[in-house]
């Protein structure tokens, strides 16, 4: 019995075309995922909006503050602006 041989592959010496022009896939656990529908619904976005929506705001906090989880304590400092309605921040639907 013999195997077939194969050529070398041939590598074009980068991967960053490759790595980079390829959308990213987000996978979420199935609880998050209904959440995430859930809450792109209640926005009347589709779940993919939502999704990059929430990266977006995401990384301006964290350009902002260079914290990649913010303290509770801040997640409620947020959360009471964005009820009052403070300018800058989103009011809710």
């Amino acid at each position: 019995m013999t195997t077939a041989t194969h050529p070398p592959r041939r590598h074009s010496g980068t991967l960053a075309p490759i790595l980079h022009s390829k959308p990213i896939a987000l996978r979420l656990p199935q609880d998050e995922l209904s959440e995430a529908h859930e809450m792109a619904d209640g926005q009347d976005r589709s779940t993919a909006s939502f999704a990059r929506l929430v990266y977006l705001m995401g990384m301006q906090l964290h350009r902002r503050t260079g914290l990649l989880r913010l303290p509770e304590h801040a997640v409620d400092a947020v959360a009471k602006a964005v009820d009052a309605g403070q300018p800058g921040t989103a009011h809710k639907a």
